[in-house]
């Protein structure tokens, strides 16, 4: 009997200490998480310095040899990356010379301890947008009709939808959905024609903003975000825009 309230004191005891590391790990994990997605409270000069700096890159056209670092500290050691950008989210941008000097940063980077992720800077792509034209599709199909006259007959509080994409042709957009824009952004100094312009020449950013202006009540605005102007976008641009 006293061997098994021996056992019982014991097991006591241990479920005790496992509770207390447990806690204090959900602690930590919780400190991490904190850390790495809650920057509303980065100051005005780290954020312009961020955005001229991926900006900068971007401009480069050195896009294929960057890596995208999530750390828990600033690297000290950056293998000889010719620039290190900081951003939001415990995150480094870091553009190296050759592809060859990436991939060796990159394999150094995946055996550090205080490295969450480390990827290659990658061009996504999308289908061409039949030029000059505007396709709604499915408005009716997914109920939105509907759904857009209750919410217009009861108002709503404004949202802004930005649309990261390959820039709005404002005056066949404005054709059929006068007043929706809100603002514009050209992540560009200038597009790959030399103008300092929104104007899309692929097409595709102007469907997509035709297809959610036509999807949403009056009290959804659109944002479009120039971040490419060809069939691909890369992650550096993404995450700038």
């Amino acid at each position: 009997m006293k061997i098994v309230k021996y056992l019982i004191v014991v097991f006591s005891f241990i479920l005790i200490i496992m509770g207390m590391f447990l806690f204090k790990k959900s602690l930590e994990d919780k400190d991490v998480l904190d850390e790495i997605i809650n920057f509303n409270k980065l100051d005005d000069d780290f954020m312009e310095k961020y955005y001229k700096g991926s900006e900068e890159i971007i401009n480069d056209g050195n896009e294929k040899n960057v890596l995208i670092l999530v750390s828990k500290n600033k690297p000290k050691d950056i293998y000889n990356a010719k620039r290190v950008v900081d951003a939001p989210n415990n995150t480094y941008i870091l553009e190296y010379k050759t592809e060859k000097d990436r991939d060796a940063a990159k394999e150094k980077f995946e055996n550090d301890k205080n490295v969450y992720s480390v990827i290659v800077n990658r061009e996504y792509t999308f289908t061409d947008a039949e030029s000059g034209s505007y396709n709604s599709w499915g408005i009716e199909k997914a109920g939105l009709d509907h759904a857009i006259e209750i919410v217009n007959q009861n108002g709503g509080a404004p949202v802004t939808a930005a649309i990261i994409d390959t820039g709005c042709d404002m005056e066949l957009f404005n054709e059929s959905f006068n007043g929706k824009i809100d603002e514009v952004y050209n992540l560009y100094e200038s597009d790959f024609y030399g103008n300092d312009t929104m104007f899309d020449h692929f097409g595709h950013g102007t469907h997509i903003a035709g297809t959610i202006a036509e999807g949403t009540p009056d009290n959804v605005k659109i944002l479009p975000v120039k971040v490419s102007d060809s069939s691909s976008m890369s992650t550096v641009a993404i995450l700038n825009a």
